[in-house]
Formats: C-alpha cells, structure tokens, sequence
C-alpha cells in the first residue's frame, strides 16, 4: 500500500535510459545530453536533489512527457565527475520515490512538480 505526501516540489528532472534509481541505493550514470548536463547542474547549484525517471524507449534523444514512465525517485547527487568535454559521471543517492506533474520541457532542461510517495508496510495475518 502506498500512501502520497501531497507536498509538491518543483525539481530538475533528468531522463535515464536503461535504468532505474531505487530508495536507499546509490546508483552511478553517465550524462552527456545537453539538457541533462543543465538539469544536473541546476540542482548542483541548489539542493543536490534531482527528479530522475526512466524513459520508455532508450532511443528517444528529446523525451516528452508520454515518453517517461510516471513514477521516478528523488535522489541526492553525490559526487560529479567530467569525463570529457561532452560526458559526466555522476553518482547520486535514492531518497524516496515520487510521481511528478507539470512536466515542463524548457529551453535548458526538463523540470516538473514533484510529489513523495511514501510505502506503508501491510500485514496479513
């Protein structure tokens, strides 16, 4: 059973292909789009925290909204490598998992309305 927070928070979203962030994992990826490179930097600049989702089709280089799934996890960037003129590394920390809302497609990055989903345990006896 899942129970939403409804706390919403703006968030930079960043789009992964191929992978999946979990709560309390920490996961390493590399960023080389244009608007993940902003998105990533824009939360560097603030909190560290970062909105990341998995995109349906690893393909797709400019993802829209019908093009990511609707559940993602807030995370905390933990460390920022640059690989090369175009590639970072980066390492971040699930928090928790979140749905978003108002996807915006912005000119330097992606950005959307983030809302906590927390798990509540259920037992059946």
């Amino acid at each position: 059973m899942q129970e939403i927070n409804e706390t919403v928070v703006r968030m930079p979203l960043l789009a992964l292909r191929g992978m999946v962030v979990f709560p309390k994992t920490v996961a390493s990826f590399d960023v080389a789009r244009k608007k993940s490179a902003n998105a990533l930097k824009a939360a560097m600049d603030g909190n560290r925290l970062l909105f990341v989702v998995t995109q349906k089709d690893f393909y797709i280089e400019e993802p829209e909204r019908n093009d990511l799934y609707d559940m993602g996890c807030v995370v905390k960037v933990k460390q920022v490598l640059k690989v090369s003129d175009n590639v970072i590394k980066v390492l971040v920390e699930g928090i928790c998992r979140a749905e978003y809302k108002n996807f915006k497609n912005g000119n330097n990055f992606y950005t959307a309305d983030v809302i906590e989903c927390t798990e509540k345990a259920v037992y059946n006896r």
